[in-house]
Order: C-alpha cells, then structure tokens, then sequence
C-alpha cells in the first residue's frame, strides 16, 4: 500500500494525501483509536477517501479502503514545499516528509480524540 499519494503540483508546492496507520491500543477512557476513529466522524461517517478506488496512480486500492473504514489507517490531505535541492532528491524528500507529518498528524488526531467516548 502507498503511503503518499501526490494530487497536484505547482511550482514547488505539493498537495499530497497520506495514509497513516493508526496505533493498536486504546484512547485514555479505553476506547480503541480505530473505533474512535469510525465513531467520531472526524474522517467521514464512514470514514472515507478522497481517492477513487483502484489500482492505477492516484487511486486508493480496495485493501486501503478497507484499512480506512475499518479505523486502522488515517487519510490526511496535506501541502509540501520542496526546494530545488529536495525535489531533486524526491523519492528521499517525499519519505522524510512522510515520518515527519504522519508522526505529527498521529499526534495531533491522539490529542483530538484522547477523552472521545467518555460517559458520565
């Protein structure tokens, strides 16, 4: 499965979508974070891709989909700004960018969804 999926380019600005694996585990009130995930709505209800299903570039393979529905993978979209020297060295820049931004989307949406599920 593809991590990084690039929409459009231009000039140096990429707008990307990233699929980023949610943890195994648990939010703080004990909630899986892939039943957080399908039960929030922060992804769509149920979650869902902006990509159409398929196997050829730019499309989101059958397995992905599922991944998504089922709460263990995330879909962000998000934009780049690669200098010269880095879009020279693509592949290597595109996977840097990858570990950052997922590392700080998990981050993020871990924040967002911490106490989701809470009762009182």
């Amino acid at each position: 499965m593809a991590n990084t999926h690039i929409l459009t380019q231009t000039g140096n600005n990429l707008q990307v979508v990233l699929h980023i694996a949610v943890p195994a585990g648990n939010n703080s009130v004990g909630v899986s974070w892939a039943t957080a995930v399908v039960n929030s709505g922060v992804f769509g209800r149920p979650p869902a891709s902006i990509l159409p299903t398929g196997t050829a570039a730019g499309q989101i393979t059958a397995a992905e989909l599922a991944s998504l529905q089922a709460g263990t993978l995330i879909e962000v979209v998000d934009s780049y700004a690669p200098n010269a020297a880095e879009i020279a060295g693509a592949n290597a820049y595109l996977d840097a960018m990858y570990t950052l931004r997922s590392g700080q989307w998990l981050t993020f949406y871990q924040a967002v969804l911490k106490f989701f599920g809470y009762t009182r």
